[in-house]
């Protein structure tokens, strides 16, 4: 009597959505070689979510040998004492400008090598949109890294200086700050930061030219109406903007934010203003247009 999976009834597109709510080494430990059908189905299967961490050899060679790397959406790599070395050894199974479809990266302890090399390769994943690092837990040579915290920044500066930077993970940083990786990253396109001032004095934001996307959170300030013209109108290639600001009332100009963003995709915003409660028709009606 021939074996009959129960798996093997059902269609294709029912298993992507089972398997959406596993990740990416439960499904292959569950459901590789239950059947040929369900073989073709995993290797056909486009959303693979891989979570490294803590997982043991055996498991993880298994994902490597029968995994494609356009399969993968999400990737977790750890060199902790109990998967030291693991990024290296990812890397030997796949070609990083093969992730074609990889959306976040995320590096646990990461030995310095392989950031060094994710860095310098990082422009060739053309569909990452998160990518986060601790650079206090960076590793050398399957050990803690023997440098001060400023002087692994360092280090990591000097590489961000000779690549261009696609997608940054999110960031809470200063002015200062923002202009240092304006400096150091050119070509960044996509962009999520919140400000902090800090003081009131505040200093011009100057973003790099080639962004398409930015999403902008000005923290502790009141932004004035005139301001976010002039930050706004070095912005040439932005199609896609999302802003949290703090202001008054001539922030909440409708006509003005027309003429702003008329070049724009999507633009989604949220204000929190001070303003007289007389101003509020006023206001809304700025915004109720046909834009």
């Amino acid at each position: 009597m021939s074996h009959c999976c129960f798996f093997d009834l059902l269609p294709a597109e029912l298993l992507y959505i089972l398997f959406n709510y596993f990740s990416g080494h439960e499904i292959l430990i569950s459901f590789y070689g239950l059947s040929g059908y369900m073989n073709a189905i995993l290797r056909s299967y486009s959303s693979y979510k891989l979570n490294f961490k803590s997982i043991s050899r055996f498991n993880f060679d298994l994902i490597c040998r029968n995994i494609r790397s356009e399969q993968i959406i999400s990737l977790i790599l750890c060199d902790s004492d109990d998967t030291s070395g693991q990024s290296e050894l990812f890397f030997s199974y796949f070609q990083i400008e093969q992730f074609i479809r990889l959306q976040s990266l995320t590096l646990i302890e990461i030995e310095f090598k392989s950031l060094e090399f994710i860095f310098y390769n990082l422009s060739k994943l053309k569909q990452l949109r998160s990518f986060s690092f601790d650079a206090s837990t960076i590793r050398h040579t399957y050990g803690p890294m023997n440098l001060n915290f400023g002087n692994k920044l360092q280090q990591i500066n000097s590489i961000l200086i000779h690549t261009y930077v696609q997608i940054l993970p999110q960031l809470n940083c200063s002015i200062d700050k923002l202009e240092t990786i304006t400096h150091l990253a050119p070509q960044l396109k996509s962009f999520d930061v919140c400000i902090n001032f800090g003081e009131i004095n505040f200093q011009p934001i100057i973003l790099p030219i080639r962004l398409t996307r930015l999403n902008l959170k000005i923290a502790y300030f009141p932004m004035p109406m005139d301001y976010m013209e002039y930050f706004l109108s070095n912005c040439f290639y932005l199609k896609h903007l999302e802003l949290h600001l703090n202001g008054y009332s001539d922030l909440a100009d409708g006509q003005c934010w027309q003429i702003l963003t008329n070049s724009l995709i999507t633009f989604n915003f949220k204000f929190d203003m001070h303003i007289c409660f007389d101003c509020i028709e006023q206001i809304l009606g700025s915004f109720r247009t046909s834009f």
